[in-house]
């Protein structure tokens, strides 16, 4: 049976201490700027403040956004807006509003370390949510990591840069892992910003657009098959010849 490459070791705070001030860097954590570590480390978890750049979407004048569209890169430039706040100015995240933010650390996760983001109890029960789907930090991960923020509440939040808003926790691995930064199709390692969705480069999705553009090809021929045998059948009705 295949060994289990994700141990259930969840680091607790003497740990998490261990690996920021480890001096074998393929072992070490690395979170900068980390402004108050007595205050962002708990028993076991890390917490990560809140950066100042945003992602917001426009409302477009399309009526869906299709992944297979050819413009799809070109329409995302239009709709996603991209806004850089002063630290003392706030963000508002009004109900049911959805945005991208970032995270105000840069952080570089080692190979032997999975990450796992989650929100902070305070801010979760004023309805804000830090991420959607995609909360896993991958081995060898290095950059800042994106907020999925949405607002599930009733009221507007403010939401100031700074502000400790979601907390990291990390899970031992059995076997480290090749880095993620090395991994092919890795599209969001290295982000020293907020990034907007990439997934026009993913792999199913260029299979996707190739079979339909090979099927409307097929289609097409048909179709004037079909025109190329009425043109026929009326010409020769016409001269009495019949088929």
């Amino acid at each position: 049976m295949q060994k289990n490459k994700l141990s259930s070791g969840r680091l607790n705070d003497n740990e998490i201490m261990q690996r920021l001030m480890h001096n074998v860097w393929d072992k070490k954590i690395i979170i900068t700027p980390l402004i108050s570590l007595k205050d962002q480390l708990g028993s076991n978890s890390l917490d990560l403040r809140l950066g100042t750049e945003f992602i917001v979407t426009e409302r477009p004048n399309y009526t869906h956004i299709d992944p297979l569209d050819a413009k799809i890169e070109e329409q995302e430039i239009k709709f996603r807006l991209i806004k850089r706040l002063s630290p003392l100015k706030p963000f508002i995240l009004h109900p049911r509003e959805f945005a991208l933010g970032s995270t105000l650390e840069y952080i570089k996760i080692p190979n032997d370390l999975v990450g796992h983001l989650e929100g902070r109890s305070t801010w979760a029960r004023m309805g804000t949510l830090v991420h959607l789907t995609a909360g896993l930090i991958h081995p060898g991960s290095a950059g800042t990591i994106t907020f999925e923020l949405l607002n599930a509440g009733d009221v507007p939040i403010k939401l100031y840069p700074g502000i400790r808003i979601a907390q990291l926790v990390f899970y031992t691995l059995n076997e480290p892992l090749k880095s993620y930064e090395i991994k092919f199709g890795a599209k969001y390692s290295g982000n020293l910003r907020v990034s907007k969705p990439i997934y026009w480069n993913d792999m199913e999705i260029d299979i996707l657009r190739d079979s339909r553009d090979k099927g409307k090809t097929n289609l097409e021929n048909l179709k004037l098959k079909e025109m190329e045998i009425e043109n026929r059948r009326l010409r020769f009705k016409s001269s009495g010849s019949g088929l």
